[in-house]
């Protein structure tokens, strides 16, 4: 068994002193607490203004998420699509990096666990969608997103309508940004043309599979569903006085 060296006479002095000059001196002033979770507050506000700003640049994913109902700045989403010009992401990366950059001066010692977490996701995914952009330059051969996301968009509109009389389905607001969104697809597949042509330019281009999946199957699915299927479920759906101006318009 290992026994504990006695204290010395030199070591028992010193403590002596130390019990000493800590019994006479003034009694310190009292300490503040460290700071915990000052910043949750600020971090909720930024967090809000992040998911709205991101779901405001992804209108498919808002619509999916049901985005008009998380901020009122969102009303109008459902009827647009992604901007995939150059222009319109060069723009969204400039506020992806002032999001960034406020992010990061939360310290996360001043969070809680659970903001903590979040902030390490905001910036993770933040760092995730720049390169995609910047580095890998995906909007260049994102041939299967510019296929889907239109057809996508106005699925999950459908999807999520609201039931009308007579077993019917979706408020004239409702119909209304299905039509809104179909008038954005043309703008938004010129769009996409460029960053293909770009990629093309820059030998960026889609793997052979999606050039025969999306390009070829896909885009023939699409036009089928956008010139029959959408206006029978539309003539199946619509109801009451606003049927024959939707439809006609739609």
């Amino acid at each position: 068994m290992k026994r504990i060296k006695p204290l010395t006479r030199a070591t028992l002095a010193l403590g002596v002193a130390f019990l000493s000059a800590a019994t006479l001196a003034s009694p310190p002033s009292a300490q503040p607490l460290p700071a915990r979770h000052t910043a949750d507050a600020r971090f909720a506000a930024l967090e809000h203004d992040y998911v709205t700003y991101f779901l405001g640049r992804f209108p498919v994913v808002a619509t999916y998420l049901g985005g008009s109902a998380f901020d009122p700045q969102l009303a109008g989403v459902d009827g647009t699509l992604r901007d995939y010009s150059a222009e319109g992401l060069q723009h969204e990366d400039a506020r992806f990096g002032e999001f960034r950059a406020r992010f990061s001066a939360l310290a996360p010692a001043t969070l809680s666990e659970r903001r903590r977490i979040d902030r390490s996701v905001a910036l993770a995914q933040i760092a995730f969608l720049v390169h995609q952009h910047q580095v890998r330059r995906y909007q260049e051969r994102a041939l299967d997103s510019y296929v889907d996301e239109p057809f996508r968009g106005v699925d999950w509109q459908i999807q999520g309508m609201t039931p009308t009389a007579k077993g019917g389905y979706g408020t004239s607001a409702e119909w209304q940004a299905v039509i809104a969104r179909c008038r954005a697809v043309p703008a938004y597949l010129a769009r996409a043309e460029r960053q293909l042509e770009a990629g093309v330019h820059a030998h960026n281009t889609p793997d052979w599979r999606l050039l025969s999946e999306a390009g070829l199957k896909s885009s023939a699915a699409d036009e089928e569903y956008f010139r029959h299927t959408l206006q029978q479920l539309a003539a199946s759906a619509v109801n009451g006085a606003q049927r024959e101006t939707l439809l006609p318009e739609l």
